[in-house]
This record gives structure tokens, C-alpha cells and sequence, in this order.
């Protein structure tokens, strides 16, 4: 995980902070910036690595939100409930983890099972279908977990108020009207 600390303050308390925080076994391990040319470099490899990873086989993305408190049993509940569905799955997770938001994508072989593994935990905690990217056409077929029938039918009036002929984004944010709620 990458994290970016910036104010005014004494980076020596960061330091220690983090040090601390690897003795007690909460960080594997850290590498602090200790320049502009290496921040920059840091920032390179984040930018890149959302390619690096779907450049790999099988990978199937997530870009979800959760309540920051949720994070840690989020993390770890899912990646045992993958393994037992697919040992070989595998989360990359990075983002935007002080807001809650993440890029959680996963190199598995059995997708459905990981997707039901992943929106579900995520609903019961409390989290978001889509934290940045919207709704789209893939997510459509998960609203149900997120808003209740009488949410999604208020959705649906709204979109048929500012769309009654049905042209914007034709099949994306709604689920198809016969799916169910």
C-alpha cells in the first residue's frame, strides 16, 4: 500500500510512527521519500500500476468504497472467502484507502464466485457499489444489494423524468427492468 503524508509537522514523529507501526507487525515494510525526485518516482509507479496489473490474465476489477474502519476485516475476509473458491485468486488492492476507496482488482480463475465474494462483503459493511467510476453496465446486475426495490423504483422514475425516450446511456446505471430489485 502507498501512502502520502504531507503538512507541516516534524518527519521525524512520522518516522517513528511508522516505525512503530512495523515492529507491532501492522506494516510489512515502508520506503519513505526522502526527495522530490523520488516522490515523483513513487507517483510514476502508482499511475502505472492499475496497467501493470490488468496487463496480467484474468483480472477482473473493482473499484469500490467502504468505510474506513471496515477496511481491515474487508480485506481480510475476502481474500480468505477467494481462497477457497479459487487458491490461485489474488487482490491488488490500491487507491484512495483514506477515503475508503479502492481499486480492488483480482487475478482469478472463477470471476462470478469472486465478484459475489467481493460485493457482498462490501454490502455488509456498509460500502459503496462504485467508489469513482459509476455504475456502468457490469454493476447493474449488483444494485439490488446496495439500494432497496423502493430506492432502485425512485431511480427509475427519476431516470424516465430526464429520459422518457430512453437515449442516455441506453442500459447502464438500471438495471434491465426484468431483472430483480
Amino acid at each position: 500500500m502507498e501512502v502520502e503524508a504531507s503538512g507541516p509537522g516534524d518527519s521525524h514523529l512520522f518516522e517513528s510512527v511508522l516505525a512503530e507501526a512495523i515492529e507491532a507487525g501492522l506494516i510489512l515494510e515502508a520506503v519513505v521519500a526522502q526527495n522530490r525526485r523520488e516522490q515523483a518516482a513513487f507517483w510514476r509507479f502508482r499511475e502505472t500500476l492499475s496497467e501493470a496489473v490488468f496487463a496480467m490474465h484474468d483480472t477482473y476489477g473493482f473499484d469500490i468504497g467502504l468505510p474506513a474502519d471496515a477496511l481491515p476485516s474487508f480485506l481480510t475476509e475476502t481474500e480468505d472467502a477467494m481462497a477457497r473458491v479459487d487458491p490461485t485468486a489474488r487482490p491488488w488492492v490500491f487507491g484512495h484507502l483514506g477515503d475508503g476507496n479502492l481499486h480492488y482488482i483480482v487475478t482469478t480463475q472463477a470471476p462470478e464466485a469472486v465478484g459475489r465474494i467481493v460485493y457482498d462483503a462490501v454490502a455488509r459493511k456498509g460500502g459503496a457499489l462504485s467508489a469513482e467510476h459509476g455504475l456502468g453496465r457490469e454493476k447493474t446486475a449488483w444494485l439490488s444489494l446496495f439500494r432497496t426495490p423502493a430506492e432502485i423504483a425512485t431511480m427509475r422514475r427519476l431516470k424516465a423524468a430526464f429520459d422518457p425516450r430512453h437515449i442516455l446511456n441506453p442500459g447502464r446505471v438500471m438495471p434491465p427492468e426484468d431483472a430483480p430489485a
